[in-house]
């Protein structure tokens, strides 16, 4: 069994280069689980208050990291490559 680590923090994120394009099968990823995200998430993106923000952005980060990580799991099982 293999565990996985994923980098959750937005200052992380942010560093990373953006100019490298995104393949379609990504974009349509992530663009399922910002449509699927739960109100009080989407709520606390737009807050005032920058704690929740921060909170809010962190677990956007993370489920989007967790569907490509899934998706990326789900392929190597799909090609026969996963342990």
């Amino acid at each position: 069994m293999h565990i996985m680590m994923v980098h959750h923090d937005v200052a992380f994120w942010q560093r990373v280069d953006h100019r490298t394009p995104i393949s379609e099968e990504m974009n349509k990823i992530i663009a399922h689980v910002v449509a699927k995200a739960p109100q009080w998430l989407r709520h606390d993106l737009s807050a005032k208050d920058a704690t929740m923000r921060h909170r809010a952005e962190e677990t956007l980060v993370a489920m989007i990291a967790d569907a490509l990580v899934q998706d990326g799991i789900r392929t190597k099982i799909a090609d026969g490559a996963a342990d």
